[in-house]
């Protein structure tokens, strides 16, 4: 080759190692834009999952797996914080049984709410942990990416797309854990409603009639299901029996001893009329179920005979009802025995009172006269009493309807803390028993 033609040559390399130079730039950069591409529809690809994934294990799992593999990690998981500490609640490619308490990484990203890198060593693998924001801004997780083949550091770029996916792995988590409340809400509605017509179905659902009396009776629950029972009974000699009772507490739980009891009083009356008998015997049957639980009920029994010109009466610790005479006379009918359900084998006193016509009994559970207003004060025997004889002439409805009006203007029309039940009898005189049993 001539000197003359060198020169030639070397502008001839020079130009093909450009050239090389240039398409692998351009190699580089279409990896790169592949790389933020997959990256980019990554996101996109797991909102639309995402939608209709359910839980909290579901949705962790679902992330982790995508981003494991378009990051190239080897490992990869998400820990949630409990309130016992760390959760490990999905992870790549298993969860595995290391404590939460070993894993540095996670705690540290969730303490400190930002993120940590460990650059490859020939000791260790690249380890990136991402923290996952809670709404209020602390963390409430963190995903962590472990190891990779090509042994490449974790760089600016993937954080960053790790952070965007920490970010929508806590919208998510937020969005489930409120739709479980609300699902939960609803859920915990539909038993309520339930409970409050199985509750309303063990009440009357009207006043009997019996020749000789005016009843009228009403029940107002603190919750929408209480732990007061009134109820009125056909005796087997035609006359009436009137039970009420309260069971401590109320909510649904009462109501179910509520029921226990209602039950225990119609079985018994079918066969017995002296109402000092039935308290035993519902007292025999409901004694051992109910002192294993601490729950014991107050209960008053009266049977009104044919004709309603007498009637016999037992309490069991409940609060003792109120005989109006016409005259403006009150009788507390006070004499009676231990409530139901705290010990076997006890006696209940009858009592018998002649009624004459105009006499009105007032017989009402502790939430009524134990109803406080916004001071907290109760509304007390007393008003119930005074309210009661000022108004003894009116008839047994409108009664009724003057006391709980009347107690509700206390209250400020706020529902009772406890159950309030009523029942007004008011004597006239009259033969036979027209309608009864559980009505």
């Amino acid at each position: 080759m001539s000197p003359a033609s060198l020169p030639n040559a070397r502008t001839g390399e020079d130009a093909a190692c450009r050239l090389l130079d240039a398409e692998e730039e351009i190699r580089s950069l279409c990896g790169e834009v592949l790389e933020r591409y997959e990256e980019t529809t990554l996101v996109y690809r797991l909102v639309d999952r995402l939608g209709s994934v359910l839980g909290e294990e579901a949705i962790a799992g679902t992330v982790l797996e995508d981003a494991a593999r378009v990051l190239g990690a080897d490992n990869a998981e998400i820990w949630l914080r409990r309130d016992s500490g760390m959760e490990l609640v999905a992870a790549v490619p298993s969860i595995t049984d290391q404590p939460a308490t070993e894993r540095s990484w996670p705690r540290k990203a969730v303490l400190e709410g930002r993120p940590w890198i460990r650059e490859s060593s020939p000791e260790s693998a690249p380890e990136i942990a991402v923290p996952i924001p809670g709404a209020a801004g602390e963390p409430i997780g963190a995903i962590v990416l472990k190891g990779r083949s090509d042994l490449r550091n974790y760089r600016t770029g993937e954080l960053k797309l790790l952070t965007t996916l920490a970010t929508m792995v806590s919208a998510f988590l937020r969005n489930h854990r409120l739709s479980a409340k609300v699902r939960l809400a609803d859920a915990r509605a539909r038993e309520q409603e339930i409970a409050r017509q199985v509750y309303l179905g063990l009440l009357p659902d009207r006043d009997p009639e019996f020749d000789g009396l005016e009843i009228s009776g009403a029940c107002i629950s603190a919750d929408t299901v209480g732990g007061d029972y009134y109820g009125y009974h056909k005796l087997p000699d035609g006359g009436l029996g009137i039970a009420m009772a309260d069971v401590t507490g109320h909510g649904i739980g009462a109501a179910m001893y509520m029921a226990a009891m209602k039950g225990v009083f119609q079985a018994e009356s079918r066969r017995v009329i002296s109402p000092s008998d039935l308290l035993r015997r519902a007292n025999d049957a409901l004694e051992s179920d109910f002192s294993r639980s601490d729950i014991f009920a107050t209960a008053f029994f009266a049977h009104i005979a044919p004709g309603g010109a007498r009637f016999e009466y037992a309490l069991g610790g409940h609060n003792p009802p109120m005989l109006i005479r016409s005259c403006g006379r009150v009788e507390m009918l006070d004499r009676g025995g231990l409530a139901l359900g705290i010990l076997p084998d006890v006696h209940y006193e009858e009592t018998t009172c002649r009624a004459e016509a105009g006499d009105t009994l007032v017989v009402y559970t502790d939430g009524f006269p134990e109803a406080r207003d916004g001071e907290r004060r109760f509304y007390g025997m007393n008003r119930l009493r005074r309210l009661s004889v000022a108004n003894r002439m009116a008839g047994a409805e409108e009664l009724r309807d003057r006391l709980l009006d009347d107690l509700m203007e206390h209250t400020a029309g706020r529902s009772p803390s406890d159950d309030v039940t009523l029942v007004v009898v008011r004597f006239r005189g009259g033969p036979a028993l027209k309608g009864g049993g559980h009505v």
